[in-house]
């Protein structure tokens, strides 16, 4: 695409309007899938000056419907809090916390976006509960194995923690030879397992 067509959506991570309606057109419509699949609302803004943008891309695809729109999860703590202002809170503030998590619920009611509609299979030979970067990685694993029929269950996005949420990277840890091998092995393994499924991780050696 020339650089004169290139239409900017998220200045932070150079992603563009062609980037988001590829996306879409794969089926990562909604705003989280969005952020992770291209790496929208990342960067240092966090979505402040792009997340409203992709929204409309996403309703005038008529991929979203504005009403079923739902911003970026928030990440408490929202602004830099010291400890002695969380020392010196309240017992009767643990009470508003959510029972299974610890954090204030951020949907609201009603059904989770990717609630899936299918019904679960009746027998499958493993279930791995928790779809972050262990269950998945386990999951990848045993269907390259063909260990049988894997479900993974999760109850909101896959990868919604902070090791498959954001970008990041290998830190190398040079003290001992073992580590050395397990950090050159760890960038060596991103690197196929971007190629092997055909994504663009922004994988950068240096």
């Amino acid at each position: 695409m020339p650089l004169s067509e290139k239409a900017i959506l998220c200045a932070c991570e150079d992603v563009s309007v062609h980037d988001v309606e590829g996306a879409i057109a794969h089926g990562y419509a909604d705003i989280e899938s969005l952020k992770r699949y291209t790496g929208l609302g990342t960067g240092p803004c966090q979505g402040k000056s792009c997340e409203v943008g992709a929204m409309r891309i996403c309703a005038g695809r008529n991929a979203v419907p504005p009403a079923a729109q739902v911003p970026f999860r928030a990440r408490p703590p929202l602004a830099p809090t010291t400890i002695a202002a969380y020392a010196g809170l309240p017992p009767e503030v643990t009470g508003a916390r959510h029972p299974a998590g610890g954090l204030r619920p951020t949907w609201g009611k009603g059904a989770h976006p990717l609630q899936p509609h299918a019904a679960l299979p009746e027998r499958v030979d493993v279930v791995i509960i928790g779809g972050g970067i262990m269950g998945l990685a386990l999951a990848w694993n045993l269907a390259g194995l063909r260990a049988g029929r894997v479900l993974v269950l999760e109850r909101g996005y896959l990868c919604e923690g902070a090791s498959g949420r954001n970008g990041g990277g290998v830190r190398a840890q040079w003290t001992t030879p073992t580590l050395i091998e397990l950090a050159k092995e760890s960038i060596a393994f991103m690197a196929r397992f971007a190629q092997e499924l055909g994504i663009n991780v922004w994988l950068r050696r240096g």
